[in-house]
This record gives C-alpha cells, sequence and structure tokens, in this order.
C-alpha cells in the first residue's frame, strides 16, 4: 500500500481531544497532545539485554557478516545509519506476508529467495544486526490511541537501540529507512512524537537512501506513537525468561490514558504487559 493511502488512514485514525492541526508541506493531520511522566520510576520494572556473545549472534555475524558496511572509526550515529540502510535493502516491503520464523537468519534467507515482509520482519533484522555489531537495541510496538476498537491495523514496529557515545535511546525505522533527529542528535519515540506536535523546526530525517518524504512519514507514524511496548527480556538464550509478576512485557502508556489490554482488529487480548507512564521506567540505561 503506497505511503499517501496509508497517510489518509493514519489521519482517520486519529481521535484526539486537542483538534490542532499540523502541517508538514502540503500534508495535514491532527494533533494528539499527550504526556508521560518523567520524574518517578518503579524498581521493579528492568530490562535485561544480551551482554555474552550468544551462538545465534555469533551465527548471524558468519551468515550475514557486516564487513565493509560501516567503520570502527565512525560515530554510534554513522554505524547505525549504514546498518539501518543496510537492513532496508534487503526485501520490499509486504505487509500481506509474514515470514515463517521471526529471527534475522530466517528472515533473511527467505529474503534471498525472493520473501518480502512486513515492517516487525525489517524491525527484527535490524535489532538482530546492531546487537551482533556490539549494540544494545529492541523492537518497539507502536499502537494508537483507539487501538482497542480501530477497524484498521492499529499498530506498526520499529526499533530502538542505545547508543553509547550519546548515552541515550534511539527511534530507527527499518522498513522506511529512517532515524529521526532533534537538530543533529538522533531521538527516542516519545522525543519523536513531541517534536511532530510541537512542529519542532530542527526535527528531520536522516537516511543513507531516501524512500520516502519527510511530512509523509510524519503523517503515517504519527498516530501510532501512542502506545509503546517491548520485551523486558532480550536475551537470545533464555533458559529462564525474565518476567515481572509473571509479565514478560512493559507497555508505556501516555498520563491519563486507559490501559490498553485488548485490540478487537486482531482479536487479541493483551495479559503479557506490566503499565507504565514514566519514560524513566521505559528509557532505562541498559546495564
Amino acid at each position: 500500500m503506497k505511503v499517501k493511502i496509508i497517510s489518509l488512514i493514519a489521519m482517520a485514525l486519529i481521535f484526539t481531544a486537542c483538534k490542532t492541526t499540523l502541517y508538514f508541506g502540503e500534508i495535514y493531520f491532527e494533533s494528539n497532545k499527550i504526556n508521560y511522566n518523567s520524574e518517578q520510576r518503579k524498581e521493579s520494572i528492568k530490562f535485561i539485554y544480551q551482554n555474552e556473545f550468544s551462538a545465534f549472534l555469533k551465527e548471524l555475524k558468519k551468515e550475514y557478516p557486516l564487513d565493509g558496511v560501516f567503520d570502527e572509526k565512525d560515530s554510534d550515529t554513522e554505524k547505525v545509519l549504514k546498518i539501518l540502510n543496510w537492513t532496508n535493502s534487503r526485501w520490499k516491503h509486504n505487509g500481506r506476508n509474514a515470514p515463517e520464523k521471526n529471527d534475522a537468519i530466517s528472515i533473511l534467507k527467505e529474503a534471498e529467495q525472493g520473501g518480502q515482509f512486513p515492517c516487525f520482519a525489517f524491525a527484527i533484522v535490524l535489532r538482530d544486526q546492531l546487537n551482533a555489531s556490539g549494540f544494545k537495541a529492541r523492537t518497539v510496538y507502536l499502537k494508537t490511541k483507539n487501538a482497542k476498537r480501530s477497524k484498521y491495523p492499529p499498530g506498526h514496529v520499529a526499533t530502538e537501540v542505545f547508543l553509547n557515545d550519546l548515552k541515550k535511546w534511539i527511534f530507527i525505522d527499518g522498513q522506511f529507512n529512517v532515524m529521526p533527529t532533534l537538530g543533529q542528535t538522533p531521538i527516542n519515540a516519545v522525543e519523536f512524537q513531541q517534536a511532530i506536535t510541537n512542529q519542532t523546526k530542527d526535527l528531520k530525517l536522516l537516511s543513507l537512501n531516501s524512500i520516502v518524504k519527510e511530512e509523509e512519514y510524519y503523517s503515517f507514524v504519527y498516530p501510532y506513537l501512542f502506545y509503546l511496548d517491548t520485551s523486558l527480556d532480550n536475551r537470545y538464550d533464555k533458559d529462564n525468561p525474565y518476567e515481572v509478576n509473571g509479565k514478560s512485557s512493559v507497555m508505556l502508556v501516555p498520563v491519563g490514558a486507559k490501559n490498553l489490554g485488548r485490540i478487537n482488529f486482531w482479536d487479541m487480548n493483551i495479559n503479557d504487559c506490566i503499565y507504565t507512564n514514566s519514560t524513566l521506567d521505559f528509557y532505562a540505561e541498559p546495564n
């Protein structure tokens, strides 16, 4: 489906008490002003990431090496942009065809045989290749404010990675090959949503091979930047998966919004998430 068509659907999905119209070039859509708690943190919430080099990551580096894709002298931002571009070039997006397995090696092998996959496949391959390159990365599942009752697919999947040289998490989208920034500084999903809402002049998309106009991407992704969730345990070797009170994921919920527990479109109950309003929880620095 073309981005312009998706943009029209995305505008129809937006429901907000604040009816401010946002203009980006010739594209406009309604504002969704939201807030999160940035002062309190739940000590019970913590994330686990792969510290040792796992057997899977060793196999990924062997099967799909990134030698020559980036230079060790590159900044973290430059490395991530190059890995992002490599991932985006592996196949063309197809939202109707899921891969047989959800790991980078399997997805890349299918892609070599002509497979074309949705957003979540880009997010998985990007996450795995970033982790294989020494970063801490995770998939992030984005959902609209009206995800429970939406008549259209209410979700999108992207990736976030922690940049050691900037000491912060940043948002990247493998399907669209983009990294949002404010000025020269990459930003996370919450900062991205706020920058679009405020129409911040310094907001830009970095890409080594631009495949979408900035305003088209903003209108597409904006409705999805409401509920954000990701896994607590991001290891590849999980003999005893880490959970909190029997939950395996954490969902960041805007202050005042209801916890998302059901998505009718997919006939899916969400029963694996603990909920938080705190960006300090969701963006805790990885150990």
